[in-house]
């Protein structure tokens, strides 16, 4: 994986300015069907999806400062909430509301600043256009492809986040995971698994959708059917990258860049997990960027 970190500490002016996008193109985050979905496999439950345009052009060499600037802003901090290590929701916007230690106060307060304290980001390849890239779940028979439904599996258990693992399909991508940052011991996968998609594949967008659909949140209700993860997936896909048909070649491709967003000044996610996750996609040409988060808080 590669990952850029900047040093903490050292000041940043703005580049770009961002402002809220008063008309949202995320017309299937807000499909009734969908939001049945999310909401059973708890995945609406402190999580955000907002979307922002920017004043100046996009270009990849000026990433870090498009994340810190888009991070700190206004809009941003205006349309998203902190969540605590406990669970509770709170606006950036109004730290006087906030009972927590004073550290992470000073925290906030730099961010609101535009103090640039460090981040780290992984460029995450959008080639798939296609759910065939799936079908290797098939072949491994971690899913039946006639009837579509999910292998089941000895329960496991991962303390931590209070999540329990009972079918194949989340321990492969649970372990994906958790193999990602070192934490691979915390999870049994069966052999003939772990090269099932290469390190390449496992990076694409695409795939890191499905892993956090089929992890879900710590009320997960989850799926014994593969069906509705792989069109949820293809919706959610379709409302967070940008698609167009090469008028040459006839073939779809993407021209959104994606960026997996591990950490920002400890702020981000107050409680640390493997299954945290921040994306951005970022629309060049429409001057559009869309952030979907979603901070992993276990049922004490």
């Amino acid at each position: 994986m590669v990952q850029i970190k900047e040093e903490d500490n050292a000041t940043h002016s703005p580049h770009y300015t961002f402002y809220t996008l008063e008309e949202s193109s995320l017309k299937n985050f807000t499909n009734k069907q969908v939001e049945e979905s999310l909401r059973q496999w708890d995945m609406l439950s402190h999580a955000q999806v907002t979307q922002y345009r920017f004043d100046e052009e996009f270009k990849t060499h000026q990433v870090k400062e498009f994340l810190t600037d888009l991070l700190c802003s206004k809009a941003y901090q205006s349309n998203t909430f902190h969540v605590t290590k406990r669970g509770t929701s709170i606006a950036w916007s109004e730290a006087s509301l906030l009972q927590q230690p004073q550290e992470l106060l000073q925290k906030i307060s730099h961010a609101q600043e535009g103090v640039y304290q460090g981040i780290r980001f992984t460029p995450l390849p959008c080639t798939v256009t296609d759910v065939t890239f799936f079908d290797p779940l098939y072949e491994a028979r971690v899913v039946n492809q006639k009837t579509q439904t999910i292998q089941k599996c000895f329960d496991q258990y991962i303390t931590e986040d209070g999540i329990c693992i009972s079918d194949l399909l989340r321990q492969y991508f649970a372990y994906t995971l958790l193999q990602q940052d070192g934490m691979d011991h915390l999870l049994s996968c069966e052999d003939r698994l772990l090269d099932l998609f290469s390190l390449r594949q496992q990076q694409e967008f695409l795939f890191h959708i499905m892993t956090r659909l089929c992890i879900g949140g710590p009320l997960n209700q989850f799926e014994d059917s593969f069906e509705k993860y792989l069109q949820v997936a293809k919706l959610l896909y379709k409302d967070l990258v940008r698609v167009h048909k090469n008028g040459e070649t006839n073939e779809l491709e993407i021209t959104s860049k994606v960026y997996q967003v591990q950490d920002y000044t400890k702020t981000l996610f107050a409680r640390d997990s493997t299954f945290n996750f921040c994306y951005v996609s970022v629309d060049a040409i429409r001057r559009h960027v869309t952030v979907w988060q979603k901070a992993f808080i276990p049922v004490l």
